[in-house]
C-alpha cells in the first residue's frame, strides 16, 4: 500500500513534525531570551550604585 502526500495521515504526520521542529526552535528562543534577560538582571544586581 503506497502512501501519498494527498493520503490524510501522511499529512497529518508531516504536520507533526514540522509543529515539533517549529516548537523546539520556538522554545530554544525563549531560552536564549531568557539567558540573557538573566544575564543581564544579574549584572544589574552585582554593579552597585
Amino acid at each position: 500500500m503506497a502512501m501519498t502526500a494527498a493520503d490524510p495521515k501522511v499529512r497529518f504526520l508531516y504536520c507533526v513534525l514540522a509543529g515539533g521542529i517549529g516548537l523546539r526552535e520556538l522554545l530554544q528562543r525563549a531560552q536564549q531570551l531568557l539567558g540573557n534577560i538573566h544575564a543581564s538582571f544579574s549584572h544589574c544586581l552585582l554593579v552597585k550604585p
